[in-house]
C-alpha cells in the first residue's frame, strides 16, 4: 500500500510536468501564425489543463490514502486486541461456569449428607448415634463452602461476561472503522484512476463496476455524463450492486435514486430484524444467566444479575422496534426517497410530485429539533398538502405549478456553525443541483419554507 500511495504522487508529479511542457509548447513554434496556431494554442492549453486537473485528483488520493491506511491499520489492530480480549473472557466465563456447576455437585452432596444425618438422629430412640452429629456439623460446613464457591463463581461470571460485552462491543466498533477506512481508501484510489480521470477528460467510459466507486469523488456533471454511457441496463445493475453510492449521489437520475433508497432501507430493516430475532431469541431462553443457574436454587445475588439482564434486554428490544417502525414505512415503493440515511439521528429527503417536470418547487426545510423517528409527521402532511395543492391547480392536465418538497435533518453542528437561513440556502442549491444536474432543466421557481422558528423565508 505504501508503494502504491508513492506511485500516485509520482503520476501527479509526472502530470504536473507533462502540463507546463503542454502550455509552453506553442511558444516554440514562433513561425506559426493565424488560425492554426491559434487552435494549436488552444488545445495545448485545455490538454494542459485536463493534466493538472488530473494530477491534483492523483495528488488528493494520494494524501487521502496515505491517511485512510494509517486508519485501516490502526482499526485492524484494534479488532485484532478485541478479539484477543473477548477469547480471554470466553475462556473465564468457562471456567466459572465450570466452577459454579462443580460447587451445584458439591452442595447436593452436602444437602443429602445434612438429609442422612437428621434421619439418624431423628430415627435413634435413645442416645444420639455416635459421629451423627459430627456428621451432621461437617456436611453443614461442605454446604456452606459449595454455597460460597457459587457466589464466587457467580462474580467471576458476571465480570467475565461484562469483559466479554465490551470487547465485542470494541472489536465491532474497530471492525465499522475498519470498513469505513477500507471504503474510502478504495474510493480515494479510485477517484483518481484511468476510468475516472477519462471520465473527466471525457475519454470512453469503461463497464459500470470499474470506475462507479471513483464517482464519490465526482462532479454532479461528470457523474450525469457516466450515467449516460452506461446507459438504463447500466444504471439499473449497479444500483443493484451499490445502492449506498447511487441513493445520494447527486448527478444521478431521480429515478435510480429513487430505487437505491428504497433498497438502502430494506437493508436497514433486514438488519434491525435481525438484530431483534436474536434479542428476542435470548429472552425466550430467560437470559444468559438463566442457561446454567438452577432456578430451583435461590440465590439473591443470581436473582438480581438474572433481572438486570432481562431488563437490558426488554429496553433493548423497545429500541429495535422503535428503529423497525422508523424504517419500515420508507420501503413502501411508492415513496421517492432523494436520500436515505439511518445513522444516528437519521437524514432524509423526500420528493413529491414530479421532479423532473416541475415548472414550481417548494423545499420544506426542518429545524434542528428533527429526526428521522418523527419525519412521517407534521412536516411530511404538510408537503403531502402542497402536492394536493399543485394536483388541483393543474386542472387535470400538464401542471404549470407541480409542487415537490424535501425534508432533510440537518447535522446538529450546524446549529454553531451556520444561521438557518444559511441551511435553508445550502438545501435550496442541492435541491435544484438535484433536478438540474438530472433532467437537464430547472424549475421556474424555486421556494425554499424554513421550519425553525424566527426565520425569515429565503427565495432564489
Amino acid at each position: 500500500m505504501d508503494n502504491l500511495v508513492r506511485s500516485y504522487a509520482g503520476v501527479a508529479s509526472n502530470l504536473r510536468s507533462a502540463a507546463s511542457r503542454l502550455r509552453a509548447s506553442p511558444g516554440e513554434i514562433p513561425s506559426w501564425q493565424g488560425a492554426a496556431s491559434v487552435a494549436y494554442m488552444g488545445l495545448c492549453l485545455i490538454a494542459g489543463e485536463d493534466a493538472d486537473d488530473a494530477a491534483e485528483r492523483m495528488e488528493r488520493a494520494a494524501a487521502a490514502a496515505a491517511k485512510y491506511k494509517d486508519e485501516l491499520t490502526e482499526a485492524r489492530q484494534d479488532a485484532k486486541q478485541a478479539i484477543e480480549e473477548a477469547r480471554d473472557a470466553q475462556d473465564r466465563i468457562d471456567k466459572a461456569k465450570k466452577l459454579i456447576a462443580a460447587a451445584k455437585g458439591r452442595l447436593a452432596d452436602a444437602r443429602q449428607r445434612i438429609a442422612s444425618a437428621l434421619d439418624t438422629i431423628a430415627s435413634s430412640s435413645g442416645a444420639v448415634p455416635s459421629g451423627a452429629e459430627a456428621e451432621l456439623a461437617a456436611a453443614r460446613r461442605a454446604a456452606d463452602e459449595a454455597e460460597e464457591d457459587i457466589r464466587q463463581g457467580q462474580r467471576a461470571l458476571e465480570r467475565a461476561e461484562e469483559d466479554l460485552e465490551r470487547a465485542q462491543q470494541r472489536g465491532r466498533r474497530a471492525r465499522e472503522r475498519a470498513k469505513d477506512s477500507a471504503g474510502l481508501l478504495r474510493a480515494a484510489l479510485l477517484a483518481a484512476s484511468p476510468g475516472a480521470i477519462g471520465l473527466a477528460v471525457g475519454a470512453p467510459a469503461t463497464a459500470p463496476g470499474a470506475s462507479a466507486a471513483g464517482l464519490a469523488g465526482a462532479s454532479p456533471e461528470q457523474v450525469a455524463t457516466f450515467f449516460r454511457r452506461i446507459g438504463p441496463e447500466g444504471g439499473a445493475r449497479l444500483v443493484r450492486t451499490n445502492p449506498e453510492l447511487v441513493g445520494p449521489l447527486d448527478g444521478a437520475p431521480l429515478g435510480l435514486r429513487y430505487v437505491a433508497n428504497r433498497s438502502l432501507a430494506e437493508r436497514e430493516v433486514q438488519r434491525v430484524e435481525g438484530e431483534l430475532d436474536a434479542v428476542n431469541a435470548e429472552l425466550e431462553e430467560g437470559g444468559s444467566l438463566l442457561r446454567f443457574v438452577d432456578p430451583r436454587n435461590n440465590n439473591p445475588v443470581v436473582d438480581f444479575v438474572t433481572t438486570t439482564r432481562r431488563e437490558e434486554l426488554l429496553e433493548e428490544r423497545a429500541s429495535l422496534e422503535k428503529e423497525l417502525d422508523t424504517a419500515r414505512p420508507f420501503t413502501d415503493p411508492n415513496r421517492q426517497l432523494l436520500l436515505y440515511d439511518p445513522r444516528g439521528d437519521g437524514q432524509v429527503a423526500e420528493v413529491f410530485g414530479d421532479l423532473e417536470r416541475a415548472g414550481h418547487a417548494t423545499v420544506l426545510v426542518p429545524g434542528i429539533g428533527n429526526e428521522m423517528a418523527n419525519f412521517d409527521g407534521e412536516q411530511r402532511t404538510e408537503a403531502l398538502d402542497f402536492q394536493k395543492e399543485a394536483d388541483a391547480r393543474s386542472g387535470g392536465g400538464r401542471p404549470p405549478w407541480r409542487g415537490w418538497a424535501m425534508t432533510l435533518r440537518p447535522d446538529p453542528s450546524w446549529a454553531s456553525a451556520i444561521s438557518t437561513r444559511s441551511r435553508t440556502r445550502w438545501l435550496t442549491r442541492a435541491a435544484s443541483r438535484s433536478r438540474a444536474r438530472s433532467t437537464g432543466s430547472m424549475p421556474r421557481t424555486l421556494t425554499p419554507i424554513p421550519r425553525s422558528p424566527a426565520t425569515a423565508t429565503a427565495r432564489s
